[in-house]
């Protein structure tokens, strides 16, 4: 198990939802940006949401007719996913992204990466790989969704510290510290106990990326940027093969 995964399945997966505002919100917000860029199944209909989580962008894409598979190396997100109302329509996988090929087993119309997914690369090289993967999974005249969030550089060792969500039972609280090519990130769950709290910790590191890399990115795996948004606090980009 990796540190992401692990991370994940040990502190993150059980409060994912709550601390993202809650999976209606969520389902709502990228049900919005879906239908604005007109998102609807013109070729074989087949998707595969990567870095899937509990559904945020699977959802939104199996109401507007996809047939959706959502890979996820979180069993207890895919679960949560399969628990709810959308789930029983879409088919998930647990297993790594960067398989997308072998997990596709064919040419498909669409593919998402959203959610900050793609930080969660071990490198930048990563990066490079599975786009020119995705590229390679495409229907002529399928399309990518990217969002992830952007951060410029800024000097090593810059530490910054916030609340990301907070109630009267429980809260998380997140602490980042800039390195060169990547960040640091330290969460920590309080949860209201008898007499106190119980609070428990992890850390991990994401890919620091930049608009700028990610275009370059794209345009080197074939891609053509289509359309370019700021959805939550991330860049979100819908980017074509060409037909």
């Amino acid at each position: 198990m990796n540190e992401i995964t692990g991370h994940y399945e040990s502190l993150l997966a059980d409060v994912y939802t709550w601390m993202c505002g809650g999976r209606e919100a969520k389902v709502r917000e990228n049900e919005s940006l879906f239908e604005k860029w007109d998102m609807l199944p013109r070729l074989s209909g087949v998707a595969f949401d990567l870095g899937a989580g509990p559904g945020f962008a699977a959802s939104p894409l199996a109401r507007r007719g996809y047939k959706v598979t959502a890979v996820d190396t979180s069993r207890k997100l895919l679960d949560e996913l399969s628990a709810s109302a959308d789930g029983k329509s879409i088919k998930t996988l647990c297993a790594d992204m960067m398989d997308i090929r072998r997990l596709a087993g064919g040419p498909v119309e669409l593919v998402t990466v959203m959610g900050d997914t793609i930080s969660h690369l071990p490198a930048h090289e990563s990066l490079e790989t599975l786009l020119r993967d995705i590229y390679k999974t495409l229907e002529p005249g399928g399309g990518l969704i990217l969002s992830f969030r952007d951060q410029p550089a800024s000097p090593s060792g810059i530490v910054k510290k916030f609340t990301v969500m907070a109630d009267d039972t429980r809260e998380f609280h997140c602490e980042i510290t800039y390195e060169r090519e990547r960040i640091k990130v330290t969460d920590t769950i309080r949860v209201r106990i008898p007499g106190g709290w119980d609070e428990r910790s992890g850390t991990y590191h994401k890919i620091r990326l930049t608009d700028d890399h990610v275009m370059a990115s794209l345009a080197q795996a074939g891609f053509t940027v289509e359309a370019r948004e700021v959805v939550g606090g991330l860049s979100a980009v819908m980017a074509g093969k060409g037909g």
